[in-house]
């Protein structure tokens, strides 16, 4: 894998993390408030809320992977001498 293929692969899942993360928001949203429910709708609401949380801790594993690897490469690009080379790698690494 190419640094710019894996950086626009890094940068969609951060995109796919960030609109997850949206989607649990809003769904955490139209639930509401859990007073005067009845325990089945709380039981109910519990296990949807705990379903988001699965959903939510994968996407977060996600991101961070990106996020180290993304460090790791520029703590690897110090390393260069060459300014212009390290430049190069370093706009790779950005670039979106």
């Amino acid at each position: 894998m190419t640094v710019t293929s894996y950086n626009h692969a890094s940068t969609n899942l951060v995109g796919k993390f960030t609109q997850s993360v949206r989607r649990i928001v809003q769904d955490v949203k139209d639930e509401g408030t859990s007073s005067g429910q009845t325990k089945e709708e709380v039981i109910e609401t519990n296990e949807r809320l705990r379903g988001v949380r699965v959903r939510l801790d994968e996407n977060y594993d996600t991101a961070k992977k990106a996020l180290v690897t993304l460090m790791a490469r520029y703590s690897e690009s110090k390393s260069q001498r060459n300014v212009f080379t390290r430049y190069a790698l370093l706009k790779a690494m950005i670039k979106v």
